[in-house]
């Protein structure tokens, strides 16, 4: 098959109108998983009483919200601004999932993209206007534009996750064959369909890496495919390399973690290792694990990742989601679970939160008390009572909608610790492992996700002086709600007032609706909503993915930047806000362009000769400086710094920052090694937390910073 321009592919004479049987028989036999990719194969999202969401005969106000106000939207129905693309009457037609923001650039996946607004996949947008205001009465003016859209190679492939590198360079992509999938349930055979909405064979589905360092003109580099895609993914920096964790289910492809080397060089994806509770692969090993389990049960699926450098010891710690729909400390599947990744290839597990429908995951960056923390939150694709044992089938009696779970992680550094197991719905939180939980509601009844809990973010910030710590949500149907997270010594916190919302097409029940919060105990921790937001702008209904689901609003994620929170809506558009009590501050991003050469005496080396090494680093604000060592390279002298092993690269922090024009000089010895071997010297990293002492630092890569070294051996004497 060849390549045309784009990343797009040429099929010659191939009908792109037709699924094979293969394909057409995996879609069928999957309908039954895709509960634990949040998704519904059974038409619109469920109406308490009518069915009716978003629809003629359903019908929400505009603005609708609490302790928010909304100050910008873009319906991505073109490449421009707000006002010249971005109106509701010039829509997207299809559906938004995962958005992700980094300094000025902002990435919305596409779900679908149908006729007239086909061939997408995902949007780039500048969003600089918000990111850089340094006022919240600027964010009154401020517009975020379109500059473009990275192609989709066919309909049938939706996009799932996008998740920027750490220097913002590079994107991640993650595809499913979802929109293939959902045609076929839905009755849509792709050859009934138009020729701009015809589905091609979802031969694409994986993960894919698209340089958008000119953000107007993206370019993919490199992929990696399988069966079913990869649902999510974390891009991290490990040992000096990129590093792309994919999560996939049981669907297609054996469930769990793909781990991916991704080089910068080449484009290239390349699969190093693969893990699961019960397996490890290194490259060239993956098989088939014995994890796979029935797709009705649903007992594991790796659904959601993060990757940090860990504010306790240092190292890259994942934090991995598993679904699974058994309630039990002894399952060994579902959970969240703590991973040790120093070593990509080489994986440990360090400790398991259990719980049903573990579906998102983030970890604070830092410690608070002295604790190691998380949040976890479920998707219910309805408000099925928890079991305990997960035996029952779903009743669609009424019910919660899902929790998030605030964890303490202390400790796992010391291998393989029993974090615990979540609390059921009517239990109080205890002072053990899980310090605090929110519900929206517990005592509704909806269908297909529609009120569910979904995709998270944490927001970690200051007002007034007092560091807040704020967990952004988009909740599907219920908005995008805002919890802030109470602790002991820290700010006073209450959930008092906060849950006013009327919500008229729930009050429609016969039986009262229950509000959720935080039945927490006294343990000083809280989980409490400040705020939330369901405004929204009217798309026209033929533009929307309908049979995902058709109700407006319908919130997929939310993320902070600045003190603006963003948040994607999968029926109408990206969506700015602020959160207004308490008033997260606009203006705290510091802003600064730093750059950074790197000149040393040579390419080939003998072991035991010195290589001096230069940077300079040009920055208009201070920035902490690392450098990338080989780790079989001895650090002999230079300015003052700490070094630190990771993986097989030794990290040269220096203890002086940067400030305008700095240089910095290290001098290093290769150890023997085998005639011929090439290291990688480099990147240059840059941080600019510099006085932020127990915050967590998050380093970026600097481009043009690496050169490859080659050892050979020492020349015999004569």
């Amino acid at each position: 098959m060849s390549h045309g321009p784009n990343g797009r592919h040429d099929r010659g004479g191939e009908d792109p109108s037709r699924l094979d049987l293969s394909r057409r028989t995996l879609f069928k036999t999957v309908a039954s998983g895709l509960a634990v990719a949040g998704l519904s194969a059974s038409g619109v999202g469920g109406h308490p009483t009518s069915g009716d969401h978003g629809n003629e005969g359903h019908e929400h106000v505009l603005e609708d919200d609490f302790g928010m106000t909304n100050v910008g939207y873009h319906s991505l129905g073109g490449v421009g601004s707000e006002s010249l693309s971005g109106s509701p009457d010039e829509p997207h037609y299809g559906g938004l999932s995962e958005l992700r923001v980094k300094g000025d650039i902002a990435a919305c996946g596409l779900i679908s993209s149908k006729s007239p607004t086909v061939d997408r996949g995902v949007a780039l947008l500048d969003v600089s206007a918000y990111t850089r205001a340094e006022s919240r009465e600027e964010l009154e003016r401020a517009e975020m534009t379109v500059l473009s859209f990275i192609p989709n190679e066919d309909n049938a492939t939706s996009v799932m996750d996008v998740k920027f590198s750490d220097d913002g360079q590079y994107l991640f992509v993650t595809q499913q064959p979802v929109a293939a999938l959902f045609a076929v349930l839905a009755g849509n055979a792709p050859e009934a369909r138009s020729e701009g909405d015809s589905f091609e064979n979802p031969e694409h589905a994986g993960v894919l890496a698209v340089d958008v360092s000119n953000p107007g003109d993206p370019e993919i580099l490199g992929r990696q495919e399988y069966a079913f895609g990869m649902h999510n993914c974390y891009h991290h920096r490990i040992g000096g390399e990129d590093y792309v964790f994919g999560v996939t289910g049981p669907l297609g492809d054996p469930a769990g973690v793909y781990v991916h080397r991704f080089d910068r060089t080449s484009g290239e994806l390349e699969l190093v290792n693969f893990w699961a509770h019960d397996a490890e692969y290194r490259q060239g090993e993956v098989g088939d694990p014995t994890n796979k389990a029935g797709l009705a049960s649903n007992e594991y699926y790796a659904h959601d990742i993060t990757v940090i450098d860990d504010p306790v010891t240092g190292d890259p710690y994942a934090y991995l989601a598993n679904w699974g729909t058994e309630h039990d400390s002894g399952n060994s599947k579902s959970g969240a679970r703590v991973l040790d990744v120093s070593d990509p290839a080489d994986i440990e597990e360090l400790g398991v939160f259990t719980m049903e429908r573990a579906h998102t995951i983030e970890p604070i960056r830092r410690t608070v008390n002295g604790k190691r923390l998380f949040v976890v939150g479920q998707e219910n694709p309805n408000p099925d009572a928890d079991t305990g044992d997960g035996s029952e089938k779903y009743t669609n009696e009424r019910g919660h909608t899902g929790h998030y779970y605030l964890v303490d992680a202390t400790g796992v550094e010391k291998d393989d610790v029993d974090l615990g197991a979540a609390s059921l719905d009517t239990e109080e939180s205890t002072a053990g492992d899980e310090l605090a939980k929110w519900v929206w509601r517990t005592n509704a009844a909806f269908d297909d996700f529609t009120y569910s809990a979904h995709n998270i973010d944490i927001i970690d910030t200051e007002v007034d002086g007092t560091r807040r710590l704020f967990v952004t949500a988009g909740h599907y149907h219920a908005g995008t709600r805002v919890l802030e997270i109470g602790y002991p010594g820290g700010p006073a916190v209450s959930e008092e007032d906060r849950q006013g919302d009327p919500y008229d097409d729930l009050s429609e029940d016969e039986e009262p609706i229950s509000e959720g919060g935080n039945p927490s105990g006294s343990n000083g921790w809280l989980l409490a909503e400040t705020g939330w937001s369901r405004t929204h702008f009217n798309t026209p209904p033929d533009s929307k993915f309908g049979s995902l689901s058709a109700a407006t609003p319908y919130r997929w994620g939310a993320v902070g930047e600045n003190g603006v929170i963003f948040s994607s809506d999968i029926s109408t558009g990206v969506y700015a806000m602020r959160l207004d009590d308490p008033a997260i501050p606009v203006g705290t991003r510091t802003v600064h362009e730093a750059s950074a050469t790197l000149e040393d005496d040579g390419s080939t080396f003998t072991a035991g000769q010195t290589n001096q090494v230069t940077i300079t680093v040009e920055t208009e604000a201070p920035v902490e400086v690392r450098l990338n060592v080989p780790r079989l390279w001895e650090v002999v002298a230079g300015d003052p710094h700490e070094e630190r092993e990771v993986a097989d690269n030794r990290l040269v922090e220096f203890d002086e920052p940067a400030d305008g024009s700095t240089k910095f000089d290290v001098f290093l010895e290769p150890q023997e090694a085998p005639t011929g071997t090439v290291y990688t010297l480099g990147p240059v990293e840059v941080t600019s937390d510099v006085d932020a002492a127990n915050d967590q630092q998050i380093w970026e890569a600097l481009p043009d910073t690496e050169d490859a070294n080659v050892v050979v051996g020492r020349r015999q004497p004569s």
